[in-house]
């Protein structure tokens, strides 16, 4: 009896058929997983993106604030320049002044005024060309910070997802949800202007070089005994030189002034002979720099730092160097609410939520299947990220979140409660067709 023919083959056959249909459910199975891993990297590209954008508008403007403060601290610089050569320039032409009739020493004097002289013009010249310009950046470096603040607005974040998303799949959707921080975020930071700067004064200060901050020191160099002496020290006149720059008390902007005086000592009564304090007696030299449009310039600690040099004060106030041009101390950005409490708070969240219609994907219905946590809602495919910009200071500081430290940072976190009901309420009234 003869094999039966062809059954290998109808065998095989059906075999390669089973096979052939295994191979095509595995690849409509795979590309399924492809494509919802796909809509999970979309959006945590989406939420980073956005966050990301806020943590370098945050670093910005806190390299902007050091940027004002450098600029700031510069001018108040060519400001106590300006008011030491005036003081310098002053003194010596007092000196040649009173030495004129003196041989040698009067042509020496002479001479060194008129050097001085020069010296005042050009450092003059000089200062009244940088301090507008300087000036000028500050406020256009506030004026930036404002910028890149709006660049991370509700509106500019919609549309940073929506680019992010379609540059690499254009039938997907992405919506930055209701919960995220993004108004907040507009709101936590603001210009400070006026005197709301005065906690910020310290670190203006901090960036000012010694000799600017204060420039005083006394000698007792002159012999001359204008009461009965107690002491060795009443032998001799002392001299005070008093300067100091500093902010205007409504902090519109810097005053510089410097003053060198000779002090006598004074009886101690009308019946008591003896040295007993100092006060001026000769005005040497004076000299003031300051920006114009400061109402009432005069900071009280510069008052107080050349009180001892009356006389000399007021000759110096009343002819000061005025830096024209010059616009006043810029506005300076940080939270709106300082307080500790607040700046710990501050972090913002951006949860994103990625739709890809069911009528464009031809794998849906398989993800569906393959994987029920897939979100298949309001006739589309869904999935949900978070991403938020924090403040994260170096290791081993205890630095707090503040618009002057640029330690903001980007990163993922996990999706709330409140994303999850907010996202599947909204996915779940979504027809078919976008």
């Amino acid at each position: 009896m003869s094999a039966p023919r062809g059954f290998l083959a109808a065998g095989g056959l059906a075999l390669l058929a089973v096979a052939g249909l295994a191979l095509v459910l595995l690849g409509r199975q795979t590309n399924a997983v492809q494509e919802r891993n796909q809509l999970d990297h979309l959006a945590d590209a989406a939420a980073l993106s956005a966050a990301t954008q806020m943590a370098q508008a945050l670093n910005y403007q806190a390299y902007a604030n050091r940027a004002i403060a450098a600029n700031e601290a510069m001018m108040a610089q060519s400001l106590t320049l300006a008011a030491w050569v005036a003081q310098l320039e002053k003194t010596s032409g007092n000196g040649a002044q009173l030495a004129q009739f003196i041989p040698y020493i009067g042509p020496t004097l002479e001479s060194i005024h008129r050097g001085a002289e020069l010296l005042k013009r050009s450092t003059h010249a000089a200062v009244a060309a940088e301090v507008p310009l300087r000036s000028f950046y500050t406020r256009a470096l506030a004026s930036s910070q404002r910028v890149m603040h709006a660049s991370a607005s509700p509106f500019l974040t919609q549309s940073l997802v929506n680019e992010v998303i379609w540059s690499a799949d254009r039938r997907a959707f992405g919506q930055t949800l209701a919960t995220a921080d993004v108004v907040a975020y507009s709101r936590a930071v603001v210009d400070h202007t006026g005197t709301a700067r005065q906690p910020h004064v310290a670190h203006l200060r901090q960036t000012l070089d010694p000799f600017t901050q204060g420039r005083s020191f006394d000698q007792s160099l002159v012999p001359l005994v204008t009461c009965i002496p107690r002491s060795a020290s009443h032998l001799f006149a002392p001299i005070r030189r008093r300067g100091a720059t500093a902010l205007a008390d409504d902090l519109s902007g810097w005053v510089a002034t410097d003053t060198l005086s000779l002090h006598f000592w004074r009886r101690g009564g009308r019946f008591n002979p003896f040295c007993r304090n100092t006060s001026e007696g000769i005005a040497l030299g004076w000299g003031a720099a300051r920006g114009a449009g400061e109402s009432d310039p005069w900071s009280a600690s510069v008052h107080a730092a050349s009180a001892v040099n009356p006389s000399a004060r007021r000759s110096a106030e009343a002819d000061p160097m005025v830096a024209r041009g010059y616009l006043g101390l810029a506005s300076l950005r940080d939270f709106a609410d300082g307080t500790a409490e607040a700046r710990l708070r501050q972090r913002f969240r951006v949860p994103v939520m990625v739709r890809l219609p069911q009528h464009q994907s031809r794998f849906a219905r398989a993800t569906h299947e393959s994987a029920p946590q897939s979100n298949l809602l309001g006739g589309a495919l869904w999935t949900l990220a978070a991403a938020e910009a924090t403040f994260v200071a170096p290791a081993g500081s205890n630095e707090l979140p503040s618009v002057f430290q640029p330690y903001w940072t980007s990163r993922l976190v996990p999706v709330s409660a409140a994303d999850e009901l907010l996202a599947t309420t909204l996915a779940s009234r979504r027809t078919e067709a976008p």
